[in-house]
């Protein structure tokens, strides 16, 4: 993928191109989890123009191509109209948010045990996340899991949920705790001289 963030520096930087709303700031454009790929951008029509040229440029030079029957496109707070001028654009359908208003409190434990933080671990295993990243990343799910941002939701500690299921948790992972393992494994690698860093 360092291809692709090549390519898509340059034409974003060259082209026209608005980041998306909560992307400006740190000047997020994509993520890439495994062999999935998402683009950020504000919906208008020269951004997205931006990331189809970027895209089938990308496509000519890999020999890569995107399987539009596997893709989808994900919107917020956008008009019907702008919706059809990026779906004329990029031919790729657009997807649905699961609904997480719906999700049970057991859903919602659920889906941060088997993505969020499967994902937060894999990225620990490779790299030492900052503290400030960590203890960010710990919010967010536990806001979540609580519900409305913390409002309403169950009222149980988030260190009572981080426990094992034997001392009366659910077994979440603590993320601030755990990146100070990871990261003492990390140093031991280091000092071993591990050719696995």
């Amino acid at each position: 993928m360092a291809i692709f963030e090549s390519v898509f520096t340059t034409f974003r930087k060259n082209r026209p191109y608005i980041f998306h709303t909560f992307c400006e700031e740190d000047e997020i454009t994509h993520l890439c989890f495994a062999d999935d790929l998402f683009i950020l951008a504000h919906a208008d029509v020269d951004s997205i123009k931006t990331i189809r040229v970027a895209l089938i440029f990308f496509s000519e030079v890999t020999d890569s191509t995107i399987n539009e029957n596997k893709s989808l496109e994900f919107y917020g707070r956008v008009k019907e109209e702008m919706k059809a001028n990026i779906y004329n654009i990029m031919g790729i359908a657009e997807g649905n948010f699961p609904a997480i208003k719906k999700l049970t409190y057991t859903g919602r434990i659920e889906l941060v045990k088997s993505m969020v933080m499967g994902i937060i671990s894999y990225w620990s295993q490779l790299l030492v996340l900052p503290k400030k990243v960590v203890k960010k990343l710990d919010a967010l799910m536990r806001n979540f899991i609580k519900g409305s941002n913390g409002r309403g939701g169950k009222k149980v500690k988030w260190t009572v949920l981080c426990k094992p299921k034997e001392e009366g948790g659910i077994g979440l992972k603590n993320y601030v705790e755990w990146n100070k393992v990871l990261t003492c494994k990390h140093l031991l690698a280091i000092e071993s001289k591990q050719e696995s860093l």
